[in-house]
């Protein structure tokens, strides 16, 4: 449709990857900073029905916080990237013929 009226594919490639990319930004931040709550809440209760009393959890914060949550955002954003170039193949007088 944005093809239709007249948007360019680069225009259209790019607003598709930044819209993707704006909402893994949030989604990496919310998931940093709930994973250790999360994962102590959700993991203690089962070591401790199982006979242990304090659990401490060893977290590798330069993976944990940033190398990981990296890897994530960069495969989804260039994933995203290689999907929206499809826009290439459509042709803007297809627009009517959607069903």
């Amino acid at each position: 449709m944005l093809k239709a009226i007249g948007f360019k594919n680069r225009s259209i490639i790019f607003w598709q990857t930044l819209r993707i990319a704006i909402i893994m930004i949030a989604a990496v931040l919310l998931s940093v900073a709930l994973a250790d709550p999360i994962g102590k809440l959700a993991t203690g209760g089962i070591f401790q029905m199982m006979g242990a009393k304090n659990i401490i959890f060893d977290t590798d914060v330069l993976k944990t916080c940033i190398i990981y949550p990296a890897i994530v955002f960069a495969a989804t954003v260039f994933s995203v990237f290689l999907t929206a170039l499809g826009i290439r193949k459509v042709n803007s007088n297809e627009i009517n013929t959607v069903e």
